[in-house]
């Protein structure tokens, strides 16, 4: 009984408060102050809105207006309420109630005022004002729609390419972070619109490399999306995609030689977590990639130092070893489906002499190209034997007119020279050997050897060279002889 007492009289105490409160506020607030305040914020409101909309040239910085700046829905909703609280004014006893929301809406629509000044103003558009600082912020904005990030991302990589080689090209608009959050955003299941993304990058990719030098994500993100797509046959379109981007990706790096130290280091991340299927497509992907890398280089000197502490150099022992998927062995084959691919002319050979001295930790050029023209057309025309013989002989080496070697070694010791030449000249032959192993042990190889030997060692050779005018390949046939000689005796160990 005391407890309904006690509840009857906070009830009373409570409504004498709230009239009070009302009562102060009718006379302290008149309708016609309320409206007119709200009416010229309006009237200052509304041209800076539309100045806005029509100063938003692309669909970045409209997005920025759209969800930073204006806030339409609570503008909107500010608006309304407040029309709705001048039209029931007048009902007693609810004023305390409407000024609450009244001052709530007049808040909004200050604030809304104060930020479209912020962002006019910042005319100047410094790496310290708000434009740049809302502009990246909306990069990471969760609630925009596929297709509108997709449009403020061409407009991101615009600016990009508008800022490149500027001083505002020295700082950057964006992290790959960012981009690749919102790659993975996207819903997988619509193919396009990610591959739509990716397109972005892939058009974009020289600016984007040259800004962001030290983007070791981008590698991992264009390798790694590349492989997971591969996986599957229905993101052929992506997978396609993104093995361009990285193939455009290295062939721009080629010239940057921290770049391609950081792909290189990059490359051993990713490759030390791959596991079955998807270590089998790398490797049998990114070996033909640092072969067309290096060419590009031409730069013997600096690529062998960045190449030599590598698990990619190829030494024999390594390649005979037991461990699956070993990285020599798919870049020996990527080097000779290079050389298969080119034509053999004096810049080529030169490229491709520059290569065998970076990616081969001792091999000799001229033992390697000879066994190269001896046995990459592994076939038994309908010829005589010194007519084989012969059409080996006369054929230009596509690499190896010169040694790895100088001459004499550091103290100018000839004999020493020539006990380096040795293994080099060994490690050929054994890496030949690794090569071409399949074909020297058929009996098609036996034969084809078997022929090429009887020819070299024909007196008809020799008529053949006369009539050819072409002495000066007898002693080219004798080192050809002991090329296979050598060949066939490392085959039987």
């Amino acid at each position: 009984m005391q407890l309904g007492v006690i509840n009857s009289k906070i009830t009373i105490l409570i409504l004498q408060k709230l009239r009070y409160a009302n009562d102060y506020v009718v006379n302290f607030f008149s309708i016609d102050i309320l409206a007119s305040i709200i009416g010229l914020l309006l009237a200052l409101l509304l041209p800076l809105v539309i100045m806005l909309l029509e100063g938003g040239s692309n669909h970045w910085d409209r997005a920025v207006i759209l969800n930073k700046v204006i806030h339409f829905k609570s503008l909107v909703v500010s608006i309304f309420i407040i029309s709705i609280i001048l039209l029931l004014w007048r009902i007693h006893t609810l004023e305390f109630i409407f000024i609450i929301f009244y001052f709530l809406s007049f808040y909004l629509i200050c604030r809304t005022l104060y930020l479209s000044v912020k962002w006019l103003s910042d005319w100047a558009e410094s790496f310290e004002g708000v434009r740049f600082k809302w502009r990246k912020n909306i990069l990471t904005n969760k609630k925009l729609k596929p297709q509108e990030k997709i449009k403020i991302w061409e407009n991101v990589f615009e600016q990009l390419n508008d800022d490149f080689g500027s001083s505002r090209g020295q700082n950057t608009i964006f992290s790959f972070n960012e981009y690749e959050e919102n790659y993975d955003s996207l819903n997988s299941e619509d193919i396009s619109i990610q591959a739509r993304f990716a397109s972005i990058l892939l058009e974009n990719l020289d600016v984007f490399l040259s800004t962001y030098r030290e983007s070791n994500q981008f590698w991992e993100c264009a390798i790694n999306n590349f492989l997971e797509n591969s996986q599957n046959n229905q993101k052929y379109k992506l997978t396609r995609l993104w093995k361009n981007i990285v193939i455009e990706a290295m062939k721009i790096t080629a010239q940057d030689e921290y770049g391609v130290y950081i792909l290189l280091e990059e490359l051993k991340k990713i490759k030390s977590r791959l596991k079955d299927g998807k270590l089998k497509t790398f490797m049998n992907f990114i070996p033909d990639q640092i072969i067309e890398l290096f060419y590009l280089r031409n730069n013997e000197l600096e690529d062998y130092d960045l190449f030599n502490n590598t698990e990619w150099i190829i030494v024999s022992d390594d390649l005979r070893s037991q461990e699956k998927e070993k990285p020599q062995a798919y870049l020996l084959k990527a080097f000779f489906k290079k050389v298969n691919n080119i034509a053999a002319n004096s810049e080529n050979s030169i490229k491709l002499q520059r290569l065998v001295n970076v990616i081969f930790k001792k091999a000799d050029p001229i033992c390697l190209g000879r066994s190269y023209n001896l046995l990459h057309n592994y076939y038994i025309p309908k010829v005589e034997d010194e007519e084989l013989a012969y059409s080996i002989l006369a054929k230009p080496l596509k690499f190896g007119n010169v040694s790895r070697l100088t001459g004499t070694d550091d103290n100018g010791d000839i004999g020493q020279y020539m006990d380096e030449y040795q293994k080099e000249f060994e490690e050929s032959i054994k890496i030949t050997v690794f090569y071409f192993r399949s074909f020297l042990k058929s009996e098609f190889g036996k034969e084809y050897l078997k022929k090429m030997k009887l020819g070299l060692q024909s007196t008809k050779l020799e008529k053949l060279l006369e009539e050819q005018n072409r002495k000066d390949l007898e002693v080219l046939a004798v080192v050809y002889l002991d090329l296979i000689e050598k060949i066939e005796a490392e085959l039987i160990k």
